[in-house]
């Protein structure tokens, strides 16, 4: 399913959130694209073994489950850890196949509105962010026996 089409101006406010360590970048999440912000504590995250590992595993919340990405992870910094708590920017319909997914951020910063919000060079859009994740992302792995040479 592809994300409704919408013009900028439909947006009344982006949320800020940064990722990455010492080169932190800022995603630019159009209100639309975000259902909720949740601060998960690690250890309710069930694993899910043989996938990814930016998929840091699935999350039960309100009846569902979500799948939880670390975008670290997903845009090639295979070394991010995942902290005991960490907030998630849980995504809408808008973000189209992946409604439903929890991607890690690192902080979230701050809420603006739409007709004040200026895009720095750190800046990146969810829009880039989205057509960055590898499609192998979702796809699980299979085992791989060892045998004796």
């Amino acid at each position: 399913m592809d994300a409704p089409s919408v013009s900028t101006s439909t947006y009344s406010r982006y949320i800020l959130a940064g990722i990455g360590g010492d080169n932190q970048r800022v995603i630019a999440f159009p209100d639309a694209f975000v259902s909720s912000i949740l601060v998960i504590d690690r250890a309710n995250i069930l694993p899910v073994p043989f996938y990814d590992a930016a998929i840091a595993g699935l999350l039960p919340h309100q009846g569902r489950v979500m799948p939880i990405v670390v975008l670290r992870r997903a845009l090639g910094e295979q070394g991010a850890l995942l902290p005991e708590t960490f907030p998630v920017v849980h995504l809408s319909s808008w973000a189209g196949g992946l409604e439903g997914v929890g991607l890690v951020v690192n902080e979230v910063l701050e809420s603006v509105p739409a007709d004040h919000y200026q895009p720095q060079a750190n800046h990146l859009s969810i829009d880039s962010i989205l057509d960055q994740l590898p499609l192998e992302l979702w796809q699980p792995r299979r085992w791989q026996s060892r045998t004796a040479v």
